[in-house]
């Protein structure tokens, strides 16, 4: 059965990267949409915001709102403990940043979790429309939604 489970997590992630690459063939980044607070859909916006960050040089962004505004909050206990595949949604986000990628979270849906800039995880920086919106309007950038 172990056995079995290695097998399918590598196609899974050689699918991924032929995916990936014939996505981002002729693109100039990558705008991720992230609303779900689905822990599996979170985990999966950042490792293949990562991939891409490593795989391609493209600049990629990933752009949180409603459900999802939970995770940036550095003391939210689901994010900073709940482990997938041996990493929590933090370490994910942080190697997502440290690849280059950039995550923008929605002052509205801060606001409406009772999270204050303070309590944000270092690096995430508050969006606005001029920042995501201009990004995700930009010529030859692939869109994805969680």
């Amino acid at each position: 059965m172990n056995n079995m489970i290695k097998k399918t997590s590598a196609v899974f992630v050689l699918c991924l990267m032929v995916v990936s690459g014939s996505v981002m063939a002729d693109s100039k980044g990558l705008f991720i949409d992230l609303s779900s607070d689905d822990l599996f859909k979170v985990r999966r916006a950042f490792t293949v915001g990562t991939m891409v960050r490593n795989i391609h040089k493209v600049p990629v962004l990933v752009n949180i709102s409603l459900g999802a505004t939970r995770y940036v909050d550095s003391s939210f206990p689901i994010a900073g403990m709940a482990k997938l595949r041996g990493e929590t949604v933090h370490d994910l986000m942080n190697k997502f940043m440290s690849a280059g990628g950039e995550i923008y979270v929605c002052p509205m849906c801060l606001k409406g979790n009772g999270v204050d800039k303070a309590d944000m995880l270092k690096g995430i920086k508050i969006g606005g429309s001029s920042t995501t919106l201009s990004r995700l309007m930009e010529d030859d950038v692939q869109t994805l939604s969680y």
